[in-house]
């Protein structure tokens, strides 16, 4: 399943960047993937690693497939510490705690999460602020995509 978010949209017709709801198979994988590697696959590529499913049965598949689309690259498939990936499954798993990163991040941006809209944000939703408030982004698709997100609400 690929689940879109209209504040990525612009980049869904060539899939040039990598959309959130892959960013999370990726990361639920265990592999980590560059925007360069990513754009070395064909389109066809990509378009099958955001539409594949990567949990549960299909969740072996996903990572071979992964693995050895990065292989066929001439490069060496690179992976996500297990402790790091539970270490953030913490922060962004947890309905009933808003990360302080996040808040902090959000608040900055002079909008508010408040603990009951995190409670009702799922698990992709709550993935997707915890990354964009990570130091490695410019923050400027949070408050688009906490907007959409709590919009619903």
């Amino acid at each position: 399943m690929f689940r879109k978010f209209k504040f990525e949209q612009d980049f869904y017709d060539k899939l040039r960047c990598i959309p959130f709801s892959t960013r999370y198979k990726l990361d639920l994988a265990g592999v980590k993937l560059s925007l360069k590697s990513w754009n070395l696959f064909s389109e066809e590529e990509r378009a099958k690693l955001c539409e594949m499913d990567a949990e549960g049965p299909e969740s072996a598949h996903y990572r071979e497939l992964l693995v050895s689309l990065i292989q066929k690259l001439g490069e060496t498939a690179k992976f996500l510490e297990p402790a790091q990936l539970d270490q953030e499954k913490a922060q962004w798993g947890n309905p009933d705690h808003i990360p302080a990163d996040i808040s902090s991040k959000i608040s900055q941006l002079g909008l508010e999460i408040r603990p009951e809209d995190w409670k009702k944000l799922d698990t992709l939703q709550r993935f997707v602020l915890f990354k964009l408030s990570q130091g490695k982004h410019d923050h400027v698709n949070l408050g688009p995509a906490l907007k959409e997100f709590l919009k619903d609400y």
